[in-house]
């Protein structure tokens, strides 16, 4: 992810099932990492999962990290919030 994150600069990045080979106890700073690589290289990114512990990282992260306050929009959308 992180290269991946190096050869999208001032662009974007799409990331399916985010937490794919990862354990979930490397979460937390996987996301602090990818809020601070967004950052520093102007990459928006989109990610997707359908795990619990990945959303949960997500905003443990989001809430502890300088850099995600000003980067960090989470928007979970469920069936039931579908037209």
């Amino acid at each position: 992810m992180t290269l991946a994150l190096v050869n999208s600069s001032n662009g974007f990045l799409l990331i399916d099932e985010f937490e794919n080979g990862l354990h979930y106890s490397v979460l937390h700073k996987v996301w602090k990492l990818i809020f601070r690589l967004a950052k520093d290289l102007n990459v928006q990114v989109f990610a997707t999962t359908h795990s619990h512990d990945c959303v949960t990282a997500f905003q443990a992260a989001s809430q502890n990290s300088d850099e995600a306050t000003d980067v960090v929009s989470d928007q979970v959308i469920t069936e039931k919030s579908l037209p």
